[in-house]
This record gives structure tokens, C-alpha cells and sequence, in this order.
């Protein structure tokens, strides 16, 4: 059975490792969802049946305007990881 976390037809997540003093690296999910609906989708996660080391913390999602795509129209990697490393410290 497919769950929809976000009621959403285009891509809203996206996720990339950053380094970290302590883990070697560390999850980001790249998000374009506004608060509300983000504190919605994080809530029925939490309700999920998935094991809690997949389950990504709320210290761990990073809104962005868009998520960065290239030409042939698959994410740009390279370009998510620059954007979760300049965002604020999580």
C-alpha cells in the first residue's frame, strides 16, 4: 500500500549526507514543502511503521525554493550537497 506523506505530484524531497565530526557524515533532506504541511508530513512519518534509524529527525530537513535539477532532468547531486552545506548548522 502506497502512503502519501505530502499529497504532492512533484518531486518535494530530496536526500543528500553531508560531513560530520562525530558520524563521518550526517542525512539532509532537502525539502520544498512550506511549514505547515512539512510539521504534517514529519507527524505522519513519526506514525510510520519504518524502523527509527530511518527515520530522519525534524533537525534534519532544510526547505529550499527549488531542488536543483540538470539538463536531462535528473537531480544535480553535486548541487544538493552544496546547498545542505551552506545551510545553517542543523
Amino acid at each position: 500500500m502506497k502512503k502519501e506523506f505530502a499529497a504532492a505530484t512533484d518531486q518535494i524531497f530530496a536526500v543528500t549526507a553531508v560531513p560530520d565530526d562525530k558520524k563521518g557524515e550526517r542525512l539532509v533532506v532537502l525539502h520544498t514543502l512550506p511549514d505547515d504541511k512539512l510539521q504534517d508530513c514529519l507527524a505522519q512519518l513519526s506514525k510510520s511503521d519504518l524502523p527509527p534509524l530511518w527515520k530522519p529527525r525534524s533537525d534534519q530537513f532544510v526547505r529550499v525554493e527549488t531542488l536543483p535539477y540538470l539538463g536531462t532532468g535528473k537531480l544535480d547531486l553535486r548541487r544538493m550537497k552544496e546547498m545542505a552545506m551552506g545551510a545553517p548548522t542543523l
